[in-house]
């Protein structure tokens, strides 16, 4: 049978699950997350500007040496990898609210968009910052100076 990354990603995720009891919901919404990003590489109405974005968010996913690497950090790894992806999707979002909803498909639970992007952020963002990576992890991703 033929895997594709968001099935890995999964994969991934529930491993790191059942190797840590510190697991933080939060990423576990990361292949869906992971799906609106792709999803919306399709919508036509992007600027480039905006497709570089989520370049740099899917690129940052899919390095295996990023900030928090999950193969030293174990689950609290995917935190940094989280955290970009809902940077990314916030700003989109906020400028084609309806071309990104659209890829929107909870596969976790039954929480909305809009609530699993702010609780997302909320716990990725306090994680960072509690170990001084927020802006570095920014920086790394390419989305910001």
């Amino acid at each position: 049978m033929k895997r594709n990354y968001y099935d890995y990603i999964k994969e991934q995720i529930e491993s790191a699950r059942f190797q840590s009891s510190e697991l933080d919901g939060a990423i576990r919404y990361i292949p869906d997350l992971f799906n609106v990003l792709c999803g919306t590489l399709d919508e036509d109405i992007l600027t480039q500007e905006d497709r570089m974005i989520l370049y740099c968010a899917l690129g940052y996913l899919v390095t295996p040496s990023d900030m928090l690497p999950e193969e030293v950090y174990g689950s609290k790894g995917f935190m940094d990898d989280l955290f970009i992806i809902v940077v990314v999707l916030k700003e989109i979002y906020e400028k084609y609210p309806d071309n990104v909803k659209k890829y929107w498909y909870n596969n976790v639970d039954d929480k909305d968009f809009e609530t699993v992007l702010e609780l997302c952020y909320s716990r990725s963002e306090n994680m960072l910052e509690e170990e001084n990576l927020k802006e570095k992890t920014l920086r790394y991703a390419g989305l910001k100076p």
